[in-house]
């Protein structure tokens, strides 16, 4: 089991998904009219020209369905979860648009690994969340930014026209904005970003350390500050204030953190630990890998000569 699965809507008009393809989609549209879009009004949509509509943004339905994990198939469960995402087509390959406005990097492994290196968890806690459907998360954009777009429906097979107020998923500049927008929120509660691993922070004063890919942060709490667990308590409440999450996942010794697809675990003495065994697993099974013999090296051109 590897990832998600886009479903074409001949599959998913069949009568057996329909039913649970609306719901998805209703339920994506619902999200995006609270957070991004406002559809226009028919006498609105009646001013269009054909001109407009056609150099207009265009968005569309992304419909996925989860592959059951080897644990669910195990139980009985052989049918994924259906989901839609709005998602927009602003394609690089037809216009690419300046690195100042897409550019957002995320911590480098060895930043994350000298984090987790420096980190013991008789000094620090660690805790992990996960921000929800992130990119709508960030600030909307000035009234004049706005876009009308259009959205293909394929269940009603018509075209939908919205003002739309800020990035969604697809646009070339989400990652960018969504990150101004943490940065901002952060610098105002006092954080400074570190100035050669970008998307990492520190607060000099609570002894927190934050190290964000994306939408997934990874946080480490000093115990030797005063108050260390009021300060975190206060940092999640207003965290929660500012941002949709989904909740918050504490390593302990005993209790394993999954973290973009690596394992965290920690033992007794606090020390910490970071593997792909998981992940690795699941690749050997979706390949039917599972019972090839295991080398000590990497597999490359060389090597594999040698062993032919």
């Amino acid at each position: 089991y590897v990832g998600v699965v886009e479903i074409p809507w001949s599959e998913c008009a069949k009568p057996e998904n329909i039913e649970a393809v609306r719901k998805a989609i209703k339920r994506e549209t619902d999200t995006m009219q609270e957070m991004r879009l406002t559809r226009l009004t028919p006498e609105e949509t009646a001013k269009l020209t054909e001109k407009q509509i056609k150099r207009m943004p265009e968005f569309r339905h992304s419909i996925t369905r989860r592959r059951p994990t080897p644990a669910e198939v195990s139980a009985g469960e052989t049918e994924g979860e259906w989901k839609d995402r709005i998602v927009s087509k602003d394609l690089k390959v037809k216009y690419k648009k300046p690195a100042e406005l897409t550019h957002s990097k995320v911590p480098s492994t060895s930043d994350f690994r000298l984090l987790v290196a420096s980190t013991n968890l008789l000094e620090y806690e660690v805790w992990a969340s996960d921000f929800k459907c992130a990119y709508l998360q960030s600030f909307k954009r000035a009234r004049s930014e706005w876009r009308v777009i259009k959205l293909w429906n394929p269940d009603t097979r018509e075209l939908e026209f919205h003002m739309c107020c800020g990035v969604v998923y697809g646009d070339q500049e989400g990652a960018a904005e969504w990150k101004h927008t943490l940065t901002t929120r952060l610098k105002e509660m006092g954080f400074i970003e570190i100035q050669n691993a970008e998307s990492m922070y520190y607060h000099p004063v609570w002894g927190i350390r934050i190290s964000v890919h994306v939408d997934d942060p990874l946080m480490t709490f000093e115990k030797a500050v005063k108050g260390y667990q009021k300060i975190r308590d206060n940092f999640m409440k207003t965290m929660e204030g500012m941002f949709v999450l989904k909740g918050w996942v504490q390593l302990l010794p005993g209790v394993e953190l999954d973290y973009l697809s690596m394992r965290l675990t920690a033992s007794d003495d606090g020390g910490i630990r970071i593997d792909n065994d998981r992940f690795v697993n699941k690749l050997l099974v979706k390949y039917e890998m599972q019972d090839c013999n295991p080398i000590n090296r990497p597999l490359t051109r060389e090597l594999l000569q040698i062993l032919e």
